[in-house]
């Protein structure tokens, strides 16, 4: 199919719901980050006043002591328990929007058309609460290990090669996760769970999965450069409008190649 062909009016459908999500995405995040750096804040606040009672034992104690640590003690246990709350309630908006927002794109853009949601979304949401658990914590072991990489790189202009390594390799793992997830997203369209899940790893096509990972390091170099030309608010909306749009038609151009032009023409009727 021609280039031109692919950027229909489904395409930009989706492209437009792309952008909603980013921005329903920016907004959710930014209200609750702030509410969770502030007890972050709070919680250090009080960690710092915790060693002026370490030498305190119970029989030297005072009244005031004891209450000023009971005090503090309260308030370290509250703001944890606000920490996990506003945590809890992010991932789970995120969570929400995301399965609502991308569910419908994914199966627009495979159909041309809204076919057969109901059945789509729940077997979408459920490969993406699956996706949740694995992606998270691979997301904060690249961030974690990135830290010492990108600081010494920054500041000391020193490279560390074994950091660097870790972290390219939690890059790479990632995305090949998040390229199968993509297959799947296509293949729940018209086969049960437990084949489609069985039909995406039946992974033969390398080089669809190179160009995504392309795709990805491209975009970390559009937002790294692009904050550096142009920091402000205006800079970073084209930034993302020019990688969702390249996202987009990369899930039009993998469709294609997961369903053929046949399949996918099929589909449309």
């Amino acid at each position: 199919m021609k280039l031109l062909n692919k950027l229909d009016n489904t395409f930009w459908k989706v492209y437009s719901l792309e952008i909603l999500f980013a921005f329903i995405f920016y907004f959710i995040s930014s209200f609750f980050i702030k509410k969770i750096y502030s007890i972050i804040i709070i919680i250090q606040a009080i960690g710092s006043e915790l060693p002026n009672y370490e030498n305190i034992y119970a029989d030297t104690i005072t009244n005031e002591q004891a209450i000023a640590l009971d005090n503090l003690v309260t308030a370290l246990s509250s703001n944890f328990g606000n920490l996990i709350l506003y945590t809890s309630i992010l991932a789970i908006l995120i969570f929400i929007t995301y399965v609502i927002l991308q569910s419908l794109a994914w199966n627009l853009l495979i159909n041309q058309k809204v076919k057969s949601f109901k059945s789509y979304f729940w077997k979408f949401t459920f490969l993406s609460l699956i996706l949740f658990f694995i992606l998270v914590p691979l997301i904060f072991f690249i961030f974690v290990s990135s830290r010492e990489f990108l600081l010494s790189y920054i500041f000391e202009g020193i490279f560390l090669k074994e950091p660097f390594l870790k972290v390219a390799s939690y890059f790479i793992i990632f995305s090949f996760i998040v390229y199968l997830s993509f297959n799947s997203y296509v293949h729940i369209n018209n086969k049960t769970f437990y084949q489609a899940i069985k039909t995406t790893f039946k992974f033969r096509k390398i080089h669809n999965f190179l160009i995504f990972l392309v795709l990805l390091i491209i975009s970390l170099f559009i937002v790294r450069y692009g904050l550096i030309i142009n920091s402000s608010y205006i800079s970073v909306i084209l930034q993302f409008i020019i990688i969702l749009f390249m996202l987009t038609f990369y899930k039009r151009y993998l469709i294609e190649v997961i369903c053929g032009d046949k399949d996918s023409n099929l589909s449309r009727h």
